[in-house]
């Protein structure tokens, strides 16, 4: 995906910072990364052992690919080996119930008339708070609800809970290029109302016409996402959401606790 590219550019970026592009594939020798974790944690203190572990990964798959070309006169870099134990991994940043529940207060007042007066501005913040809702029903990575298109949504059904509570699903499909796994699968959630108020407000509603964008075309700019989830988090008195790692993919594993929670 455009995501994961930019994360290995990222990647071997750290890589050409210790051993500048200046060096010659031809002067490398096995052991010439063996202290890369010190070095880069030298460089970034505050580097963990997990990100340098992938990182290191991603370098030898590089390395790999120059030693099948015949660039290169061996296949792996030896790198010191890093320890990571099982609860220095840490579990998926999410919120709590109560935090999500003031989350969907918040964006009752975010994307009121009176709080928002410039039609363009609360189009899209409209646009925002069905992401949120559609993001935490149907657990979506970022990169697949971002690319969702009218032509992935096959249909909506009416289904009742074992209490007799009506449940609005929604089949959709997550196509093998959207996907970071790349394979293709189809999905039944929760959430249909959400979809549905998104398709009456907008009249880009054609097969090929993204969900999350203002002409149908053009993805919602990179900055205004971070705007505007900067601001909700403000306004739910989360200031520290970033120490804490709390983003839009957070959306995705409350959605997913929730689930399991009720017994899914």
């Amino acid at each position: 995906t455009k995501e994961r590219l930019s994360t290995i550019k990222s990647q071997l970026k750290n890589m050409t910072n210790i051993k500048t592009g200046d060096i010659k594939l031809a002067e490398l020798d096995r052991d010439c990364m063996f202290d890369y974790t010190q070095e880069r944690k030298l460089q970034s203190p505050g580097v963990v052992d997990v990100t340098l572990r992938n990182e290191q990964a991603s370098i030898n798959a590089m390395i790999q690919y120059a030693y099948r070309k015949g660039n290169i006169h061996f296949e792996k870099l030896n790198f010191k080996k890093i320890r990571i134990r099982k609860d220095d991994i840490g579990v998926r940043s999410t919120f709590k119930l109560e935090e999500y529940d003031q989350l969907i207060k918040a964006m009752r007042s975010y994307v009121a008339q009176k709080n928002c007066p410039d039609d363009d501005e609360r189009l899209e913040r409209l646009m925002i708070r069905d992401y949120v809702l559609i993001s935490s029903n149907t657990y979506l990575r970022v990169g697949e609800a971002r690319q969702l298109t009218w032509g992935d949504i096959d249909g909506f059904e009416i289904h009742y809970d074992d209490n007799e509570k009506e449940l609005q699903l929604v089949n959709f499909t997550v196509r093998a290029e959207t996907s970071k796994v790349r394979r293709t699968r189809q999905m039944i959630t929760r959430g249909a109302e959400y979809f549905i108020r998104l398709k009456k407000r907008t009249e880009f509603t054609e097969p090929h016409h993204l969900l999350f964008s203002l002409n149908g075309f053009v993805p919602l700019d990179a900055r205004k996402w971070q705007r505007h989830w900067d601001n909700l988090m403000r306004d739910i008195g989360i200031e520290n959401h970033k120490e804490r790692k709390l983003s839009w993919y957070s959306l995705r594993h409350f959605g997913i606790t929730m689930r399991v929670m009720s017994g899914v």
